[in-house]
């Protein structure tokens, strides 16, 4: 029996969540926003009946990846027996906490889209034409055709290049910076040896921050992803697709087709049904994979069906 008690229930609230949400040989997976976003909704839709065995479990920002991983070993797997929790986010998570740290917890239970936003596999033009043939009477409308629409979409992602860079610039340089600790390591003996202590040690973190913070390396780094991207856009590849926050392309599209985003979302979703190739294909790899991933049973434990 789980009770209000027990070091589950306390995990559990540190990832935003109540003893509630446990349902017995089940998967529930952890999905950033909360119950009405469309994050939810578009998962559930591209999940169908495809995966009854994943529940989703809106769980709110990013915070909560920094824990999952260590309370999912150290408490989850160990106090529910045939109860499993996994988690996927959105590659700007990435951007937020750092590639070390996203690879230092990335693993069969922890997921990072391949794309920067769910929204990127929304881009589609040709899925985009198609839910405007239905709506557009005038045949000779810009967004019944795929070639004007992807133009605009590429347009749009040009206009993003600055701040796409700016993201993945400064989430390097955080990450390269890190904390400052100036804590230092022998301690003993007067104040004179305390504070000459401190004095070295604050040499050292000043002069690596310094390093990290050199502007020639920023300059280095900000024209490096700006052409990055520039090439991604123009060669034709839909590279561009996986590195453009696509959250921000959707919304201006949207807007330019005079569009609720959340209706096109919902056009979008029921005619990406019957697409080919699935514009979905690398979630549902990722949902496969939650699938087929097996329960570690804690030492003495039960295993899965036993």
């Amino acid at each position: 029996m789980v009770s209000r008690d027990d070091a589950t229930h306390h995990a559990l609230n540190l990832l935003g969540q109540s003893i509630g949400v446990i349902s017995l040989g089940k998967k529930l997976l952890l999905i950033e926003g909360d119950e009405s976003s469309l994050d939810k909704q578009t998962y559930g839709a591209i999940l169908r009946n495809e995966f009854p065995e994943l529940i989703l479990v809106p769980v709110g920002g990013k915070s909560a990846i920094r824990s999952f991983d260590e309370i999912r070993k150290s408490v989850l797997n160990q106090t529910i027996w045939g109860v499993e929790f996994f988690m996927l986010c959105d590659r700007d998570a990435v951007h937020e906490i750092g590639v070390k740290s996203i690879n230092a917890h990335t693993s069969e239970r922890l997921k990072v889209l391949p794309r920067y936003h769910l929204e990127n596999y929304f881009l589609d033009e040709n899925i985009l034409a198609e839910v405007f043939r239905e709506m557009e009477r005038d045949p000779t409308s810009w967004l019944r055709s795929k070639d004007r629409i992807g133009d605009t979409l590429r347009e749009i992602a040009r206009q993003i290049i600055p701040y796409a860079t700016a993201l993945k610039v400064a989430a390097a340089i955080r990450e390269s910076t890190g904390n400052v600790d100036v804590m230092p390591s022998h301690i003993g003996g007067p104040l004179a040896d305390l504070v000459a202590a401190f004095s070295e040690r604050v040499s050292r973190e000043r002069q690596r921050v310094t390093n990290s913070l050199d502007i020639a390396t920023v300059e280095s780094l900000c024209r490096a992803e700006f052409a990055t991207l520039e090439k991604a856009i123009a060669d034709g590849s839909g590279r561009w697709q996986q590195d453009i926050p696509g959250r921000i392309v959707l919304n201006k599209f949207a807007g330019k087709a005079q569009i609720q985003v959340g209706r096109l979302k919902t056009l979008y979703l029921r005619h990406a049904q019957a697409a080919c190739p699935d514009p979905f294909a690398e979630v549902r790899a990722i949902f496969r994979g939650f699938r087929g991933a097996t329960l570690v049973p804690a030492s003495g434990g039960l295993t899965e069906g036993g």
